[in-house]
């Protein structure tokens, strides 16, 4: 029987026809499916592009036009205590804060009430002048303290600088006082038999 060669053809065609959509589906399968995370991330990566845009921040009036919500400009400063070498260092440092920006005309918070804010004010410039005898016994009682404190503490919570730190701190703030002085030297003993005391374990 003689076979219809337009049937032929039709279906070679068919047949090369459904190859290719296979291989198409297929193809499709792998860069959808198997693929599909990392040809998206490509795609994100050469189109996407990075742009900073400044938030619009207008001002907030009632309905009378009296202004709300206004934009200023404000800086916070924060103060660590690893950056001074003492708190001597620090006050100082937070009194010459003080006194530039009275000199820029720049405010800042204080929420002390009058006449607490005026009284503390005073107080607090006359301890880090030390020039009153109050200012003076203050300021070395604080000191010795410190070194007292550390000194109650084990010695082996000490830090290799604080050796030397604690049997020369405060003799400066103590040396108006022959009473204070001799009672720094009597805390240095204390120091020098902890030290000892190490030594022997």
């Amino acid at each position: 029987m003689k076979q219809n060669p337009l049937k032929q053809r039709l279906l070679a065609v068919a047949v090369l026809f459904g190859l290719l959509l296979l291989l198409f589906f297929f193809e499709l399968y792998d860069y959808q499916v198997i693929h599909g995370s990392e040809y998206r991330a490509r795609s994100i990566s050469s189109n996407a592009t990075t742009e900073v845009v400044e938030a619009s921040r207008g001002i907030i009036t009632d309905r009378n036009g009296k202004t709300i919500i206004s934009n200023r400009l404000a800086y916070t400063l924060t103060l660590s205590e690893d950056a001074f070498r003492d708190e001597q260092e620090e006050n100082g440092a937070i009194l010459r804060l003080t006194e530039l920006c009275r000199t820029a005309g720049t405010a800042w918070v204080d929420t002390l009430p009058q006449p607490y804010k005026r009284e503390m004010r005073a107080l607090y410039e006359e301890m880090a002048a030390r020039e009153t005898l109050e200012a003076k016994v203050y300021k070395a009682m604080d000191n010795l303290e410190a070194v007292i404190q550390h000194n109650e503490s084990p010695i082996t919570t000490w830090e290799a600088h604080e050796y030397t730190l604690n049997q020369t701190y405060a003799f400066d703030t103590v040396a108006f006082s022959t009473w204070l002085t001799d009672l720094r030297k009597e805390i240095l003993r204390d120091t020098l038999v902890n030290i000892d005391r190490e030594g022997d374990l």
